[in-house]
């Protein structure tokens, strides 16, 4: 394989540029062929991939291109690996310049853009060379939140972008100041029709969660982000008007056919941010008041999944107490010592 990859790369840096097809084929054959991607991985060095990135301007190449970066990147092995490298922001560069309302390559930009996010130190390389980071953070937000912004693709891969990015805390600054308007613009995709752009929106409110400074925005009336919580974790079950005064009205007398989030995973992210939530005074009694409580029992009948159980199980403890019996207004200031925070993180784990 060595040898094939070095006849490649040579064809590449000398061959014309007309009548490439064939060599592009032939490395995204090899991709394919292999027993173990690692296998493959070990000849895919930042000097090879610029190589393949000469040819992204050429219209006739990209679609094989992108197959071939897509699944080179599948790897976050190879993510982690290259991740110091400038062909990471190379790559971002040309991707995102797919993302505009007449390419017919901006889905694959998207997959291409969601595979190379997925690794954090990639995130910093590429954020580290975009200014201003927020004009980025716009255009994604935009092509992503405006339906219809592109006729042939549909660019739900963006939302684990956003994601991904929302593991920094700079992106999340951004996302979080009012002004900018973009978490107020993603929180309706919690609900959407497309179970990638949900989960990737739920992650992006999951991660801007964790800073308990901006909780009282999130569940006020700028965001309001209580409903969009409870709302897929809610089932058909009726209530009586006292405890249904007491719900978000979009809670408020659901239809015998409502059914909870079918996805596990989006059920259980919405779980931890609402443990998130509870992290301060406020946070827990606008839980409280909200009646979120009586959401969560029912949840808790009907889930079979046993760490969304335990997410959900984590939360009621914290609702059913007293602040008397808290006895701290902020739970993130509390010093755990660390041999109790490794037990903590196993009894998690099991």
């Amino acid at each position: 394989m060595e040898h094939t990859f070095k006849e490649i790369g040579s064809l590449l840096k000398d061959g014309p540029v007309r009548g490439k097809e064939k060599v592009f084929l032939e490395i995204f054959n090899i991709i394919l062929s292999c027993t173990r991607q690692a296998e493959a991985n070990e000849y895919f060095s930042s000097e090879f991939i610029s190589l393949i990135l000469k040819f992204m301007g050429e219209n006739e190449y990209k679609n094989i291109i992108y197959r071939i970066l897509i699944n080179i990147f599948s790897e976050d092995e190879l993510n982690e690996t290259l991740s110091a490298s400038k062909v990471i922001v190379d790559i971002f560069d040309l991707s995102i310049s797919d993302i505009n309302k007449d390419s017919i390559h901006a889905d694959s930009a998207s997959m291409l853009l969601s595979n190379i996010t997925r690794c954090q130190n990639s995130c910093k390389r590429i954020l580290d060379c975009e200014s201003p980071l927020s004009q980025t953070l716009h255009k994604l937000v935009s092509a992503f939140t405006i339906l219809g912004y592109n006729s042939t693709c549909s660019l739900d891969q963006l939302a684990m972008v956003l994601c991904n990015f929302s593991q920094l805390t700079e992106v999340r600054n951004i996302m979080t100041q009012p002004d900018h308007c973009m978490l107020q613009k993603l929180v309706p995709f919690m609900n959407h029709e497309s179970n990638v752009r949900r989960r990737g929106i739920t992650g992006v409110v999951h991660n801007c969660a964790f800073d308990s400074s901006v909780h009282e925005w999130l569940l006020g009336v700028d965001v309001d982000i209580l409903p969009r919580l409870l709302l897929p974790l809610a089932g058909p079950e009726q209530f009586d008007d006292e405890d249904n005064d007491k719900l978000p009205i979009e809670l408020q007398y659901l239809p015998d056919t409502k059914t909870r989030e079918p996805d596990t995973e989006i059920r259980k992210q919405n779980l931890e941010t609402l443990n998130q939530l509870c992290a301060t005074r406020f946070g827990r009694q606008y839980l409280r008041d909200h009646n979120t409580y009586i959401i969560l029992r029912e949840l808790h009948k009907w889930e079979k999944d046993a760490s969304t159980l335990l997410a959900c199980e984590n939360v009621v403890d914290i609702l059913i107490r007293t602040e008397d019996e808290i006895g701290i207004d902020h739970l993130k200031a509390v010093d755990i010592p660390s041999d109790l925070e490794k037990k903590f993180e196993n009894l998690n784990a099991n």
